[in-house]
């Protein structure tokens, strides 16, 4: 079962790890940042929500709502494409409704592309922007 927790220190190291199975389409622009790079930007507190996912007790990915209404998630690498990502986004918009949310996605991340356009009927809104209702992602059944 999917669980929501906010972000806590002794996540840093877990997000951090996160961070270094990420492939270069999974992202608009990164680079990896230093340790101390990374800890200042946990701390700066960048999203208005951000959260650590877990199955059960494990720790599997973390998600985030950002002021703007967009939104991000990322799953270890061991667990993508099984649906749990998607159920996760499902929490994140029964805790936190908008009318809508705005998925920014690689242009080259065809499996995000498919999952905003195709499974949540997004609208494309710029090159790497999709406008997604909150009805369409809470309506989705696996």
């Amino acid at each position: 079962m999917i669980n929501l927790r906010p972000i806590q220190r002794d996540d840093y190291r877990f997000l951090y790890e996160m961070l270094k199975e990420r492939t270069p389409e999974q992202s608009i622009s990164f680079s990896m940042p230093t340790w101390s790079q990374h800890v200042k930007f946990i701390n700066s507190k960048p999203y208005s929500e951000w959260y650590v996912i877990w199955d059960n007790s494990t720790r599997i990915g973390n998600i985030y709502l950002a002021r703007d209404n967009s939104w991000g998630y990322f799953i270890t690498k061991e667990l993508q494409c099984k649906g749990l990502g998607t159920q996760a986004m499902q929490e994140l918009v029964r805790r936190h409704p908008r009318k809508y949310y705005i998925a920014n996605i690689n242009p080259d991340n065809i499996g995000a592309i498919h999952l905003a356009k195709d499974r949540f009927k997004g609208k494309l809104v710029s090159q790497v922007s999709y406008k997604i209702s909150r009805k369409d992602i809470l309506d989705w059944k696996p």
